[in-house]
C-alpha cells in the first residue's frame, strides 16, 4: 500500500472514530488540512451552534510517550493567548484514540495562497498585514511565549484585510523546561533562526526573524534563499547574506529594505530589541490600509505546496566552525525532513492552512546587550491608562472618531482617551456604522467584521 492510500485510510478511519466519539459535542465534516502528524475537520458545535476548526492527533501516530503531553500543551498555550489577531483557542480534550482542540474558523485565505496566487504585494498591503501579525508576536512575546513558525501559511487574512495567526502549536512559555529538547526539528526550517536551527535556547527576536523571512517573500513573491538540497541551503544561509530587497524590487523604500535586512542578522543581538521596534522601522505605523485590489480577492480552496528548507545558520565565527555547524544542523533536521518536504492535503473552505506538528522549544530572555537610544523601547507612561479601539468592518470603510477621520479600516490598537466617544464608519454607497462608546482606563475594545449595509438593501 502506498504512504498516500494508507494516509487515506488513516483520514477515513479517524473521521469515523471522531463522529463515534465526539457525537454529542460536535457534528464532524469536512478535511479542513494535515500536517505530518496531525489533522484539521471542520465541525458544528452541538450545543452553541457555532462552525469551528477541529485539530486531531491519533495517538497511532505518536512517537513517544511525552508527544500526548505536547499536544496538550500546544492547546493550552494557545488557549491562554486573547488578541483580536491571534486564533481562539475553546476546548482541549482527549479520548482513547486521539488528543484534539477546537478554535475559531477563519473565514478567509492563507497568506501563502495569497502570495502563491498574485506573487509580489503591494507594500501598503504587506505593511497593513505586518503590523497585525507583528502586534499578535508582540503581545504573545510579552506573555513569554514565542510562536517558532511564523510564516505565511499560518497567517489567515479575511476579506475584510483583518490578519490572524494561527497555529501556535511550536510555542513555549520561556521558562518551561519539562519536555523534550530536540533543537532544531521544530517549526517550518525555511523560516527558521539560526539559533533555531541550532537548537539554542530562543527569544522573540526568532519570530523577528521569521517575520523578516514573510515579509521579504510577500513583497517579492519568492525567499531570500534557494537550493535543490537542504545543504545547499545550509551552506547559502551560512556563508551569503540575503539580497537586499531594494536590488530585488526597485520600488521598495530603502528604510524598508534596511529594516529587513537587520531583522534577517544571523546573530540575534544585531536585529531589532523586540517585533514593535521592527514595525516600527517598516513604517507599520504610518499606514495601516489595505487596497482595493487585495479586498477584491475571493476565497479560494487551493492544495497546499510541500515546504521547501531554507535554513540560516550563524555566520560569527571562523568559516571552519561554521561549516561543521552545518554538518551538525543537518544531522540534526535529518529525523524530520520528511514531514517538512511532503506535500500537504487539500485545504477545504477557508481554512487552507497546513498544520505544524513540532514540539515546542524552551526560550529564554533576549540578553542585556546595549541597544542605541532609537531601538530602546520605552514604555508609555501617562497620568491616566488609555483604552485601546481595534475594528473591522466588512467592507472597509474610513473610521471618523468623534468626527475626526482617522484611517481607513481595518484599525488595530488605536489609542483613545477614557470616557464617551462618537465612532463611525463611512463608506460611498453604503450607510454608515455610528454608534457612541464609552471607554475605561486601559480597556481594550475590539469590535471586529462590523457589516457596513449597502444604501437601499
Amino acid at each position: 500500500m502506498t504512504n498516500a492510500a494508507a494516509g487515506e485510510n488513516i483520514n477515513a478511519e479517524l473521521l469515523s472514530v471522531l463522529r463515534r466519539d465526539l457525537s454529542r459535542q460536535y457534528q464532524i465534516t469536512d478535511l479542513l488540512g494535515r500536517g505530518g502528524m496531525s489533522l484539521v475537520f471542520l465541525a458544528q458545535e452541538v450545543e452553541l451552534n457555532r462552525q469551528v476548526a477541529i485539530k486531531v492527533l491519533p495517538l497511532q501516530l505518536l512517537d513517544g510517550a511525552d508527544a500526548a503531553e505536547r499536544f496538550e500543551r500546544e492547546g493550552k498555550i494557545s488557549a491562554s493567548l486573547d488578541h483580536p489577531h491571534i486564533v481562539p483557542i475553546f476546548r482541549v480534550g482527549a479520548t482513547s484514540t486521539f488528543l484534539w482542540y477546537t478554535m475559531k474558523r477563519i473565514r478567509g485565505r492563507s497568506l501563502e495562497q495569497i502570495i502563491r496566487e498574485r506573487g509580489g504585494l503591494p507594500l501598503a498591503d504587506v505593511l497593513s498585514i505586518v503590523q497585525q501579525v507583528g502586534d499578535a508576536l508582540q503581545y504573545a512575546h510579552r506573555q513569554g511565549v514565542v510562536h517558532r513558525d511564523v510564516k505565511p501559511a499560518n497567517v489567515m487574512i479575511e476579506e475584510s484585510g483583518w490578519a490572524y495567526v494561527c497555529d501556535f502549536g511550536v510555542a513555549r512559555a520561556f521558562g518551561s523546561v519539562s519536555l523534550t529538547q530536540t533543537g532544531a526539528s521544530l517549526g517550518t526550517p525555511r523560516y527558521m533562526a539560526p539559533e533555531q536551527v541550532e537548537g539554542k535556547p530562543v527569544d522573540g527576536r526568532c519570530d523577528q526573524y521569521s517575520l523578516g523571512i514573510l515579509v521579504w517573500e510577500a513583497l517579492t513573491g519568492a525567499l531570500p534563499f534557494t537550493g535543490e538540497s537542504v545543504g545547499e541551503l545550509i551552506r547559502k544561509h551560512l556563508l551569503e547574506t540575503a539580497p537586499r530587497l531594494s536590488d530585488v524590487r526597485s520600488d521598495i523604500p530603502i528604510h524598508v529594505s534596511d529594516a529587513v535586512g537587520r531583522a534577517l542578522s544571523k546573530n540575534p543581538a544585531e536585529r531589532f530589541p523586540d517585533v514593535a521596534a521592527f514595525i516600527r522601522a517598516l513604517g507599520g505605523e504610518a499606514e495601516r490600509r489595505i487596497s482595493a485590489a487585495f479586498l477584491s480577492a475571493k476565497a479560494a480552496s487551493v492544495h497546499a505546496l510541500a515546504d521547501a528548507l531554507t535554513i540560516r545558520l550563524p555566520q560569527r565565527g571562523r568559516r571552519r566552525t561554521l561549516a561543521w555547524s552545518a554538518v551538525a544542523a543537518v544531522a540534526l533536521i535529518g529525523g524530520s525532513i520528511w514531514a517538512a518536504l511532503r506535500p500537504s492535503g487539500p485545504a477545504n473552505g477557508a481554512t487552507p492552512h497546513r498544520i505544524a506538528d513540532s514540539v515546542p522549544q524552551v526560550a529564554s530572555p533576549p540578553p542585556t546587550a546595549a541597544t542605541s537610544p532609537a531601538d530602546t523601547i520605552r514604555p508609555h507612561q501617562p497620568a491616566v491608562a488609555r483604552a485601546r479601539l481595534s475594528l473591522s468592518t466588512q467592507p472597509p470603510g474610513m473610521l471618523f472618531l468623534d468626527g475626526k477621520p482617522i484611517r481607513s479600516t481595518p484599525v488595530i490598537g488605536l489609542e483613545i482617551a477614557p470616557g464617551r466617544h462618537r465612532v463611525q464608519v463611512k463608506r460611498d454607497g453604503f450607510a454608515s456604522f455610528d454608534t457612541v462608546l464609552t471607554a475605561a482606563p486601559g480597556q481594550e475594545i475590539k469590535w471586529t467584521r462590523k457589516t457596513l449595509k449597502p444604501i437601499g438593501s
